[in-house]
């Protein structure tokens, strides 16, 4: 798959799976604890610390932070809905599983705009749901 296929498939994929949250919300009302909040919380100090090390591997030509931080960022953003995020991260994994630097470095700011539009989406269900 080239890198313009790549970022299309993915960007063809919502921004957030709302019913994801949805399900993990019902899920802490009904435990008494809403955990949409502190899993966001996670996420957010989370991303900055991966969307560096990400950044900071691509500089340096070296593959392997990329696609350690691309795959922690995936099964983050998957398990609270972020489909597009989560296949973003999949596609840079992948290109640093083939040693692909310029599929990787191509990828990665589409990644870091798209993580902030997920991380948008995120904190709006957060605080529309902390409402009720």
């Amino acid at each position: 798959m080239s890198t313009s296929s790549s970022a299309q498939a993915a960007l063809a994929l919502p921004v957030l799976r709302v019913e994801e949250l949805e399900q993990l919300h019902q899920l802490g009302m009904e435990s008494g604890d809403d955990i949409v909040p502190s899993l966001y919380e996670i996420l957010c100090s989370d991303s900055v610390e991966r969307l560096q090390s990400m950044q900071k591997g691509l500089k340096a030509n070296d593959l392997r932070p990329v696609g350690a931080a691309a795959h922690s960022l995936r099964s983050s953003c998957a398990a609270l809905g972020g489909d597009r995020t989560s296949r973003l991260c999949q596609e840079i994994e992948m290109a640093c599983r083939r040693s692909d630097m310029q599929e990787a470095a191509t990828l990665y700011p589409i990644l870091e705009r798209e993580m902030a539009a997920f991380l948008t989406a995120v904190g709006a269900f957060t605080t529309r749901t902390a409402k009720h």
